[in-house]
């Protein structure tokens, strides 16, 4: 494989850049031509997902009862809710060493500090975005030689946190309380199967991503794939075990960290047992990956979470109140905080960069 890697030349497509001096994102980043705005239909599918978010909450809040709601975040624990935001940095930290990791043989020379600023903007960016895949848009916010390898690694990036909800994801569903028995067997089967090879299959890439790189080498020898198409499948050309080893560990730490904090916020409202949480958070993040229809996510986990806890006998206040201040503490916040990275540059031309460059490799 490595000769594989050694012997073929990597072309460079439109999108390739030589990188500037400086890593300064504020400094003739945006030189290019401002782009058209995207197409009114864009515009019109965001108002759609901003409106299935609106009507699912505005729908628990009705199913539930505003009083109900009032009663239950009044007298929630502010020490559970506090230790739940105390872990906010640590699950942002974990995730920019993971960005970090999987850009740094692409990009040796990127500083820890500009690539929190690229995860925030990106943060940003993402939460107006169904499956928050506006995320992306961090690649804008840094300098390497080709964006399009990176926006692959921004890819490896995510695969990783999606790769431990496909693991455990169908083998929680299928042992939540009263959910498998009315299961049909042409869906209990694929669950179960499901549940087996994904963590194998998980465990095996993470020590040796070398099938998977053959994979793309085969790819791309193909006459199909040219110029940007080409330097995307290029991107996993520099990550080896150690990388993905790495990253792989970070992973599972942040999913250690994220679940702690469903468990404190839902211990603010109820006593719950941490295996219960556990159990109930990891099914709602894999239907919300499944189902992303709503801006940010928004509505869908709330949703999940009170229909996945009741199943347990836990109060739809606990679920709503512990689902939303997630929300609230791991996404909100740091878009929030990402808006300061966007100010110091033209937000608006990152967006049409990036719809303009989507409409030139469709």
């Amino acid at each position: 494989m490595n000769t594989d890697l050694n012997t073929e030349k990597v072309i460079v497509g439109a999108e390739a850049e030589v990188p500037s001096p400086s890593n300064n994102v504020d400094e003739g980043l945006w030189s290019t031509p401002e782009p058209a705005n995207p197409p009114w239909t864009t515009w019109l599918i965001y108002g759609l997902k901003a409106a299935v978010a609106i009507g699912l909450i505005a729908l628990l809040v009705r199913t539930i009862r505003v009083a109900s709601l009032e009663e239950a975040f009044a007298g929630a624990n502010a020490l559970w809710i506090g230790l739940g935001l105390a872990l906010m940095p640590l699950n942002v930290y974990l995730q920019v060493l993971r960005w970090r990791v999987a850009i740094r043989a692409e990009m040796p020379e990127v500083t820890l500090k500009q690539t929190f600023s690229s995860f925030l903007g990106g943060a940003s960016m993402g939460i107006i975005t169904p499956g928050r895949v506006g995320e992306v848009g961090r690649v804008f916010l840094l300098r390497p030689k080709s964006r399009v390898r990176l926006a692959g690694l921004h890819v490896l990036d995510k695969l990783f946190f999606m790769a431990v909800l496909a693991c455990a994801g169908p083998a929680v569903i299928y042992h939540t309380p009263g959910f498998s028995d009315h299961l049909h067997e042409y869906l209990r089967m694929p669950l179960l199967i499901a549940s087996s090879i994904l963590p194998v299959l998980y465990v095996v890439l993470t020590f040796s991503p070398a099938p998977l790189k053959n994979l793309l080498i085969l790819i791309r020898r193909s006459k199909r794939f040219k110029g940007a198409a080409r330097d995307l499948l290029h991107a996993l050309d520099r990550i080896e075990s150690r990388d993905t080893m790495t990253m792989s560990g970070l992973t599972l730490l942040q999913f250690a960290v994220i679940l702690s904090q469903f468990f404190f916020l839902s211990l603010a409202f109820q006593a719950v047992n941490w295996a219960t949480s556990a159990q109930t958070y990891l099914a709602t993040l894999f239907v919300k990956s499944l189902l992303p229809i709503s801006l940010g996510d928004l509505g869908v986990s709330e949703w999940a979470a009170v229909s996945f806890y009741q199943r347990f006998g836990i109060a739809d206040t606990t679920a709503f109140g512990a689902s939303l201040l997630i929300f609230t503490i791991n996404i909100l916040i740091p878009a929030i905080a990402g808006i300061f990275v966007l100010q110091r540059v033209k937000a608006t031309n990152i967006f049409g960069r990036m719809a303009s460059r989507i409409r030139g490799h469709a």
